[in-house]
């Protein structure tokens, strides 16, 4: 069977624009539960929260709710998006258009001196659209974020 890469991501983003609502208030009933039980994990010690956060565990539901809606917002793009961390690329290249060093390493534009270096932690993942709005170019891609690499300065 051929399939249609156009065709395949207009059903993918009008199924779920169908969807919708329904998705959203089961995803905000799971986000609700997995932050209630973070917040009840270890977390909580590493946080330092007190027993009762009050009205700070409500305003962390609600980052968690917002998340939710980000994510469902994007995935009715028509546009297929693809998520790099830091197992997409093992070494630091300053040539790569699509990752950067964190801004803790004060390096410039064309500054090479950590080329090759262990990348220990992505503080933020790249992000690539592949197509458009209109369902075309499933073919090409583009940055729509540079991830952020943490890295290993030294060889010891």
């Amino acid at each position: 069977m051929i399939v249609d890469a156009s065709k395949a991501h207009i059903w993918r983003s009008q199924m779920l624009r169908n969807l919708f609502s329904q998705i959203k208030y089961q995803a905000h009933q799971a986000a609700e539960h997995r932050m209630a039980k973070l917040l009840n994990s270890h977390v909580r010690h590493l946080c330092k929260l007190d027993i009762d956060l009050g009205p700070g565990e409500a305003e962390l539901q609600h980052i968690g709710k917002k998340a939710v809606n980000l994510a469902l917002s994007l995935w009715t793009q028509r546009e297929y998006l693809i998520i790099g961390n830091q197992d997409k690329f093992p070494v630091f290249k300053s040539s790569c258009k699509i990752i950067t060093a964190h801004r803790l390493h004060h390096l410039d534009d064309e500054d090479e001196r950590l080329d090759g270096k262990e990348i220990l932690l992505c503080v933020q993942p790249t992000i690539i659209a592949k197509g458009n709005k209109d369902a075309e170019d499933y073919d090409k891609i583009k940055g729509w974020a540079k991830a952020t690499m943490f890295l290993k300065e030294t060889d010891g």
